[in-house]
């Protein structure tokens, strides 16, 4: 059975950051929340390398950003709680806000290796 990465890192990202996380936006937004979804990555025998978007909602640029920084220190210490994660870096974060939506977001740019 392969490693559900994405499931994982929202359990532990919801944990330590106190708001909803997903891999979609909740049809009912709430004030704060994060999505992660995977970009892309590599997958070998024994290995997988996650390329992951995780995307900090919050109704004003100051709230996404500092959403942003706390989920980027979650995300680097995710190895710690998640057995199944080997490695993780980030990066870059940057202002991406939702032009459908006009919802303030940061996205930050993680890879993970974890066996799969």
């Amino acid at each position: 059975m392969s490693y559900d990465v994405l499931a994982d890192l929202c359990a532990w990202l919801s944990a330590r950051l106190g708001v909803p996380c997903s891999t979609s936006v909740p049809a009912r937004r709430p004030a704060e929340f994060v999505t992660v979804e995977r970009t892309g990555g590599q997958t070998s025998l024994g290995r997988d390398d996650p390329n992951l978007a995780v995307q900090c909602w919050s109704g004003t640029e100051a709230g996404a950003y500092t959403l942003a920084l706390a989920a980027r220190e979650a995300v680097l210490s995710c190895w710690e709680g998640l057995p199944m994660v080997c490695r993780a870096t980030v990066g870059s974060t940057y202002h991406f806000p939702d032009p459908d939506s006009r919802a303030e977001r940061y996205q930050i740019d993680a890879y993970l290796t974890t066996r799969p």
